[in-house]
Order: C-alpha cells, then structure tokens, then sequence
C-alpha cells in the first residue's frame, strides 16, 4: 500500500521531478542514519566520563586510545566529547537541509502541478466549460492542489523521513540493550497502529466530505461577488452569507476533527515513555543497587526517546493527514487526466500558428448540434452561406439557436452532424484554431479584467508586445476614443475595476468592440453587441460598420434591426432551423414573423 501511494504521487510528476522526489527520499534516509550514528555515539561518551578506567579495558573505547597515541586520558575524553558533538552538529545541519530540500521540493511542484492544470482546463472544448462551474477550476487550481503539496506530498516525505529515523535510532539502540528497546517499540508503535486502525475509516470518509463541502465555499463565494450588484440592490447578503456559512462551518469541523486525530497521541506518548524511565530510576535507586552503571544507558535511551517520539508522531500524524487528504490525490489524478505532457505554454504555441485562408466563401453544410444531456436539437439541418467582405445577418427570437449558431461559426462548439467548410478546406481539430485566427468577437456581456484599458482592449497581449497605434485604432472605431482620452483621469492606462466596474454598461461594451477589432480580424462577429448601447452611440457605431463594410466579413445577430438593415443576407431561425433567408426588403415583405419582429 504504501509503495502504492508513493508510485501515485509520483504519476503526477514530470520524470524529472519523480527522480528528485526519490533522490529526496535518499536523502531523507540518510538524514535518519545520522541521527541514529548521534544518538548511540552518547553512550561511550557518558560510560568513559564516569568511568575513565574503561579507556584501558580491552574494547572500542581501548582501540581507539592506541590507535590515535593520546597521551591522557582527559584528551581523550576532549576527543570524544568533539565527536559526540560533531555528530549531533552534522546530523542537525543534515536535518535543516533535508527539510529545506523538502519544503523546495514540495512547493515547487505545487507551482509547476498548479501550472499544469490551468493549462489541462484551457485545454478544453468549449463544451467542457458549459457544465462546469469557474468556482471549481478555481478552487482546484489555487486551493486542492495547495491541499495536495501541503497535507499530502510533504506529509509523505515526512513519512518517509521519520520511518528512516526511527529505523535507524531503533536499530542502533537494538544493539545496545535489545530487550528494553523492542519492548518499549512494541508498546509505543502498537498503541499508535491501533489509534490509526481506529480512525482511518471515519479520516477517509470525512477527507472526501472536506473535497465537497471546499466545492461549496468556492460557488457560495464566486456567486456572491459575481452578482455583487443585484445582491446590493436586492439586500440580499444575509441570503448569500448564510449560503456560505453552512459549508464553510462544515469544512472547518472537518479540518479540526482531522488535526484532533493526528494529534491526538502526542503528549500521552511522551509522557508515558518520560514516565518509564523516571519510574526505571526510582526503581533501581529502590533496591539499593549502584545507579551509577545504569546511569549512561538511562540517558542515552532518554535522548533516544528525544529523537524517536517526534518521529514516530510525525509518522502517524502523516498517516492521518494522507487518509484524510486522499480524496484530494483522488480529484488531483482525475482532473490531470492525459495532461502530464502540458507545461502551460500550450495556448502560446497555437497563437502562434498562421490563420486559415479565407478568400471566397465560408459555410455550414447540414449542420445540427445539441447540448449534452438535452433531448431536443439546438441546430438542425442547417447550410449557411458567408461569402467573403459580405454582411450576413442572423435574426430569430429567443431560444431560436442564435447564439449556439455563432458558438459553431467561432468553433467554440464542434456540430454532432454536418461540417464547416472555408473555402475549399474542412475545418476541423487540425485547423480550427487557424480558422478562429480570422475572427474578431463582440459578445452581449463583455468580461474586463481588473487591469487597464489598454490590456483590455489588446486582450491577452504581453505588455512589451502591445501596439498602441492599433489600440487607438480600434477604440476610434469604437466610438470610445474620445471618452478614454478626454475623461479618464490616465488614458489608456486607467484601471477598470474587476469585471470593468468603474465603467458604465455601454463603456464595457464598446471597449470589448475594441477588443475585437484591436487584431483587425477578416471576420467580426458581433453578437447582440449593441445591446448596451445608447441609441446615439449604437447609430455611430452602425456607421462604422458601414465604413468597415466591402473590408471586413460581417456576421451580426441582433434584436434590434436597425443594425441589420443593410445587411446583405439575413438568416431567420426559429426553433434551431432556417425559417427564412433574405435581404431586409425582401424578408419585409415576404415573411410575416420577420415583419413582426422588425415592427417591435
């Protein structure tokens, strides 16, 4: 089992970092030999003080005297003491380095696993994100795998370190007196194999409460600030407290019950064995014997003890903390699933890649898509044509599909049935990213980051790279130009807020226009961009995008017609399947659902 749990941690690691885990482990061992080689060099030490004859007597101690030619008996004992002392230094120093190895190791990899999970999750379609919850990925990234270097990967190395210790301290003190040292091995040891017996099932079963009752806090939270403003208006924060007060309570029980267990044993154990050798004392000193024999041996097994009850604490608290953290090594393997080749710079390499060429026509052939765990199609049957430098326009009311339709345009979704064609080129998982090279995205809700307007508007762009010509460009384009220049006290350089809350509605909106035009894509999809516009501000964008019509693909859904009206096509969905198609006038007069709509 324990081979066994040393080999999982170690299916997380890069093959660099599994051989300095086991050289780590080396090391460890190492450490416990010379803490061992410490403790029993006490004994010569302390019998030769009290009794300096036996420098004489036939033995180690005798050897060591003729061999080195002293030429006292107190330089000898200077000697000694030199070495006793050497090896508790050298064995403290091995210590402190074993332990910052440990802890460099450790936190190391919490950066480099924590790193390789980001890239696993941006990794995924589209789609796995649309059945997950942000608060999930984020409590995984930042805090299970925290959880994971912290109460299970250094909990193990210090398994594996105080095992080696006690071994060693063990083995050596076998030699010395074997009868005192096994029995009282047996009894300590025992009695915590019992306590751990006793516990691990109920430490396993509220280790995978804990990953829950985590999940829990996370969305309690994100829901929280993610509607901060409706939570504000509405008074609701007495609803969303005690929606994260009952699993945060939870959680902290938990945790609390898991250091109860781990700690538990501790000063009992050491009281006990303090209380042996206190109670062997005053025992011997009962009987009239000679405590002067028995008085090195008292002290090295009370150094011993100094050394091994730590140790065996430290083993058994690991194995406590590990039970109760499995379920955490659990969700950790699940989620890096097939990702223990990324390194994070996976999103860097496919940016980098050319765009798809796009010189005629873009089109949806017999295209259907539903969402998983949904019975009815979202898009059935359909063949969309987007000719190059054409405006297309696509109209439907709501739950007609328009936004799933624009999710497989941009490649964010892949179609159960049917293709996409660019040209004479089938986009596929070979390509795809070249195709969306080509497009610019406006979406009805803009997310800003909580940086400036710049990085916003030149979105995921390293700051040494960004091209300030560009950003005004875009934000001239924009209409928001005047408003950053002239109003926002530092430009360009004015920060946002998280989520642009230092912005009106129609401000996000228009820097997200910027955004997508920031890279002057082939292709601008704009889906129900003007919705938080002002009627002025949403007819001099519509201007603009005159001026960008003949230069750019258009593809725009809306609610509002009037940014559709010069559209040169115009699809109508209704229910996920084309109802009619059209330029405006012709859609006016011959379909009555278009009309009805338009009037509204």
């Amino acid at each position: 089992m324990f081979l066994n749990k040393v080999r999982e941690i170690t299916s997380l690691l890069t093959p660099r970092e599994a051989r300095l885990f086991y050289a780590l482990l080396v090391a460890s061992i190492l450490t416990g030999l010379l803490q061992a080689m410490s403790v029993v060099s006490l004994l010569p030490f302390i019998q030769t003080v009290m009794e300096p004859s036996a420098i004489h007597e036939p033995g180690l101690i005798n050897t060591l005297y003729g061999t080195f030619e002293f030429s006292s008996d107190v330089s000898f004992l200077i000697f000694l003491g030199v070495v006793v002392l050497a090896l508790i230094l050298i064995s403290g120093i091995a210590s402190s380095i074993t332990t910052w190895l440990q802890y460099r190791f450790v936190w190391g990899n919490n950066y480099t696993i924590s790193r390789r999970l980001l890239a696993n999750y941006l990794n995924q379609p589209y789609e796995f994100f649309m059945n997950r919850s942000s608060a999930d990925f984020t409590k995984n990234i930042l805090d299970e795998v925290n959880a994971f270097s912290q109460q299970y990967m250094l909990r193990y190395v210090d398994l594996i370190t105080g095992i080696a210790i006690t071994v060693s301290v063990v083995g050596m003190m076998v030699v010395v007196e074997p009868t005192v040292t096994l029995v009282g091995m047996v009894i300590i040891g025992g009695a915590y194999g019992l306590i751990f017996t006793a516990f691990r099932n109920m430490l396993k079963k509220i280790g995978s409460e804990r990953l829950t009752t985590n999940r829990l806090r996370f969305t309690a939270v994100s829901e929280a600030f993610g509607g901060i403003k409706d939570v504000k208006l509405l008074g609701n924060e007495e609803y969303f407290l005690d929606g994260y007060s009952q699993p945060a309570e939870k959680y902290a029980s938990l945790i609390a019950k898991s250091g109860l267990v781990s700690t538990m044993p501790k000063y009992l154990f050491e009281t006990v064995a303090f209380g042996c050798m206190v109670a062997l004392t005053l025992f011997i000193l009962s009987k009239g014997e000679d405590i002067s024999g028995t008085i090195p041996l008292i002290a090295v097994f009370a150094f011993a003890a100094y050394r091994i009850l730590p140790q065996l604490q430290t083993v058994y608290s690991a194995l406590t903390q590990t039970k109760f953290y499995d379920a955490t090594l659990e969700n950790i393997k699940n989620e890096l699933d097939g990702a223990l080749g990324l390194d994070g710079d996976m999103a860097l390499d496919l940016k980098e890649m050319d765009s798809l060429p796009f010189e005629n026509v873009a089109e949806l052939r017999k295209v259907s898509y539903w969402h998983p765990n949904v019975e009815r199609e979202t898009l059935l049957d359909l063949n969309i044509s987007i000719p190059r430098r054409q405006s297309i326009g696509i109209v439907g009311a709501t739950g007609a599909g328009k936004t799933t339709l624009v999710d497989v345009i941009l490649g964010l979704l892949v179609p159960q049935e049917g293709e996409m064609w660019v040209d004479d080129t089938l986009v596929d998982d070979n390509n795809r990213r070249m195709w969306q090279n080509n497009l610019g995205y406006v979406p009805q809700f803009i997310y800003l980051s909580d940086c400036s307007v710049t990085r916003n508007i030149a979105f995921g762009i390293p700051d040494e790279h960004i091209d300030m010509d560009r950003v005004r460009k875009a934000a001239r384009i924009a209409r928001i130009d005047e408003f950053v220049e002239n109003e926002l006290p530092d430009g360009y350089e004015t920060l946002v807020g998280e989520r642009g809350i230092r912005l009106s509605g129609g401000q996000r909106q228009r820097v997200g226009i910027a955004r997508a035009l920031y890279r002057d894509p082939e292709v601008l999809v704009l889906d129900e961009a003007t919705s938080s516009l002002d009627g002025l501000t949403e007819q001099a964008f519509i201007s603009a995008l005159e001026d960008l019509s003949g230069a750019k693909t258009l593809i725009v859904v809306a609610h509002r017609f009037n940014t559709i009206k010069d559209c040169d096509h115009i699809y109508v969905l209704d229910k996920g399947r084309i109802v009619a198609e059209g330029d405006y006038e012709h859609l006016m007069v011959t379909n009555e659902s278009f009309r009805r709509m338009a009037n509204q």
